[in-house]
């Protein structure tokens, strides 16, 4: 890895750049009262997903998929969203973000 950075004479990043697949929003957090209920209600609303609840709710589609957490300590939620394409993770992101914030919850 050293070698290729030293001759290539760029970052890791730039290197990395052009093998991303995917488009994410990073964690986005949600101050919230009700955040298990949030993430149930979230479950129930992608029934179709391949889902893992191993750590917090992950639903994973072939094009898109999400991980939605509860904070342990706080009344946070923590949702990472990624997809295929930029128009996709805006739509998910939006409607995610709808679910979230209409059980009163306040982007933080």
């Amino acid at each position: 890895m050293l070698n290729i950075l030293c001759r290539e004479k760029k970052r890791l990043s730039e290197l990395v750049d052009p093998l991303e697949r995917y488009f994410s929003t990073g964690e986005l957090s949600f101050t919230v009262e009700n955040a298990e209920g949030i993430v149930k209600k979230v479950r129930q609303v992608y029934p179709n997903g391949s889902v893992s609840e191993i750590s917090g709710l992950q639903v994973d589609f072939s094009d898109w998929w999400f991980v939605l957490r509860a904070g342990s300590t706080e009344p946070k939620l923590r949702l990472v969203v990624e997809a295929d394409t930029e128009e996709k993770l805006e739509r998910r992101k939006r409607e995610l973000i709808a679910l979230i914030l209409n059980d009163k919850g306040e982007k933080t």
